[in-house]
């Protein structure tokens, strides 16, 4: 990467960082971006998160993404480890990479109404209409992320997007992101009015078999 395009990539992270700001603040927490070794905590070792945003017996450790790759999931992995047993200090990640004219916010959904729709879903299938059951258990993906993270910026994600601050914000495992990675095209294919894309009954199950596995998950004050 050119030297003006890391500044540019620092730049953009900078900005989305101050962007933040407000977020926190207006909730008690002292926010600071690129903190200072001095201001961690010993157990982060030589880890230094982007910024932090802390008040009292309720820490915040914020990582920015640009994009998910097996090498940053990796890299993320070892980094929670770090919190674990650590009930005042957590980790949150933060997704740089979407849509900035996305601006209309979606709604919170309860986590009983989202496992309501998963059964309409099974059901629409059932009647032969995969292709419709296909792209709802999708936007019931989506349903499950506000839903965890009721927190979050509730601007509409893309596919990928939702996947990955999934997968980064522990709720669905990797072997899940994997196996929903490919569907993601296939699923933009039939909203974009191609005829020929047609999923099976085994891809709607995966997408609602991910859908039930992040609600699981307790909710958690997340960015991303």
């Amino acid at each position: 990467m050119s030297l003006a395009a890391n500044r540019s990539v620092g730049d953009a992270e900078a900005a989305f960082l101050e962007r933040m700001r407000s977020h926190y603040e207006e909730q008690g927490y002292r926010y600071v971006v690129h903190p200072l070794r001095s201001e961690l905590p010993e157990f982060l070792d030589s880890y230094i998160p982007d910024a932090i945003a802390m008040k009292d017996g309720d820490n915040v450790a914020i990582e920015v993404i640009s994009r998910a790759t097996p090498s940053a999931h990796s890299s993320i992995a070892g980094i929670r480890n770090l919190f674990e047993d650590r009930p005042d200090w957590r980790l949150t990640i933060v997704n740089m990479g979407r849509e900035p004219s996305d601006t209309q916010e979606m709604p919170v959904p309860g986590k009983e109404a989202i496992l309501e729709r998963v059964k309409q879903v099974q059901k629409l299938a059932e009647t032969g209409d995969v292709a419709a059951a296909f792209v709802v258990a999708w936007s019931l993906l989506e349903a499950a992320f506000n839903s965890l993270h009721p927190n979050a910026d509730k601007r509409p994600r893309l596919p990928g997007t939702v996947v990955q601050a999934l997968s980064m914000n522990g709720d669905i495992s990797y072997e899940s992101e994997h196996a929903l990675r490919p569907l993601i095209e296939l699923r933009n294919r039939i909203v974009h009015g191609d005829l020929d894309a047609l999923p099976t009954d085994d891809d709607v199950g995966e997408v609602l078999s991910a859908v039930r596995a992040a609600l699981e998950q307790p909710a958690a004050e997340t960015v991303g």
